[in-house]
This record gives C-alpha cells, sequence and structure tokens, in this order.
C-alpha cells in the first residue's frame, strides 16, 4: 500500500486517532443488528436479535434488505428485514470493508485494508464482488450524479469511479486535511474534513470544490443533506 505525503496542516492525531478508532471496531466483540417496529402504539414486543458478522462497521437498508459492512469477515452481511425468520447471506469484499453505500443497482464498499473499493451485485446472494483498485486509502463512500465517490484520509482528497467503466476517473480532488466522510445532495458533494475541521463541497459537474471550506468545528466524523 503505497502512502503519499500528508496534506500541509495535517495534525498527527488525527491519523492516530482514526486508525486507533479502526482497531478498536475490529478488535471489539461482535456486535449485533436489532429490528424492532417503529409503532410507538404497538405493544412493546423483544427486539429481534440477527447475528451480523464479525465487528459490523456501517449499515444501509434497500428494498427490504439490511446490507451491514463486517470488517473481521473482509466482507457484507445481506439480511432479509421481511422475512418472518431474516436470512442472512455473506458477500467477500476487500480487506476490512469500513463503510458501504447503496446506488447504481450494486452496494460498494470503501475497504481500509487494501486501498480498494467493491461493488457487489445484490441479485447473486453470496456471490464476491468486483474490487476496483483506487492507489489510495477509501475511507468512505457514496453513490449519486454519475459517480461513486471515495474520500482518501491520508491523501486529504475524493476520488471518483466511474460506475461504467468501474475505473477512477479525473484527478483526485484536494479537500482539506483528512477527510473521513462525505454525503450527497442540494446538487454538491459534501466532505467532512476531520483533520481541521471543515466542510468542503465539491461540484460534480467541474470536480472541483466550489468556495470556502466552512468550519464545523472539531474533529468531524459524518454528515448527512437534508431539509435545507
Amino acid at each position: 500500500m503505497t502512502t503519499a505525503a500528508r496534506p500541509l496542516g495535517f495534525r498527527p492525531w488525527a491519523l492516530a486517532a482514526a486508525i486507533v478508532v479502526l482497531l478498536a471496531l475490529l478488535a471489539a466483540p461482535a456486535i449485533v443488528v436489532l429490528l424492532t417496529s417503529g409503532d410507538d402504539t404497538a405493544p412493546a414486543t423483544p427486539p429481534r436479535t440477527i447475528k451480523a458478522g464479525r465487528q459490523p462497521t456501517d449499515v444501509a437498508v434497500a428494498n427490504g434488505t439490511v446490507w451491514v459492512a463486517s470488517g473481521r469477515d473482509n466482507g457484507i452481511v445481506a439480511i432479509d428485514a421481511g422475512a418472518a425468520r431474516p436470512s442472512v447471506t455473506q458477500h467477500e469484499t476487500g480487506a476490512a470493508p469500513l463503510h458501504l453505500a447503496i446506488g447504481e443497482d450494486s452496494v460498494w464498499t470503501a475497504d481500509v485494508g487494501d486501498d480498494t473499493v467493491t461493488r457487489v451485485n445484490p441479485l447473486i446472494p453470496g456471490s464476491a464482488g468486483r474490487q476496483i483498485r483506487i492507489g489510495a486509502d477509501a475511507v468512505d463512500v457514496a453513490v449519486g450524479y454519475d459517480g461513486t465517490w471515495v474520500t482518501n484520509g491520508q491523501r486529504g482528497t475524493v476520488m471518483r469511479i466511474d460506475p461504467v467503466s468501474n475505473r477512477v476517473i479525473g484527478s483526485p480532488i484536494r479537500t482539506g486535511n483528512f477527510p473521513t466522510a462525505l454525503a450527497i445532495g442540494a446538487n454538491f458533494i459534501w466532505v467532512v474534513n476531520s483533520g481541521d475541521g471543515t466542510v468542503a463541497r465539491i461540484d460534480p459537474r467541474e470536480g472541483l470544490v466550489i468556495g470556502r471550506r466552512t468550519p464545523v468545528g472539531r474533529d468531524p466524523q459524518d454528515i448527512a443533506v437534508g431539509f435545507g
């Protein structure tokens, strides 16, 4: 794995903290997914407990299936949430998938352990995903605006994968110090830079950061877009 020079102004504790958090996730006891009813008026019933692999790190839901990234299993777990006895299948990914996203009829994982993004076909139960080598660390992933977008924490950049060719297109977009998370909406790609406490917005048509980065406090870790 090739490690590029850190962006100017990068604080060493940011990378150290990220590595410590990841190792803690991978070393912690296995956790489970809980499925509960959203109806507050329904009688209280015990939640259903479903094993979701070893060291789950992220979750997403689409078309009645719950997808869970399983870091120590190097894969993602698919749970049929609508079944009386939910079935669980596993798909192989790259090493230590940290985050996942759904889009372009696929499930995508950011594999922090081997600098890849994996694309899984959800229609083939138990199938192994297609690994896409990006040449930089893959921390988070999101799908939209004609691309799959990946944060590269150590390099301070965001990359774009063409979902047709499954290749990185264009040049990496520098967003700030140690970008960890990103979200898509309101016509932009929004990126959290944990190393300098800012949010940057990328114009997907131009492939560049628009305007100044917005300070949001120390060590931000995640982001979502909605309600204006």
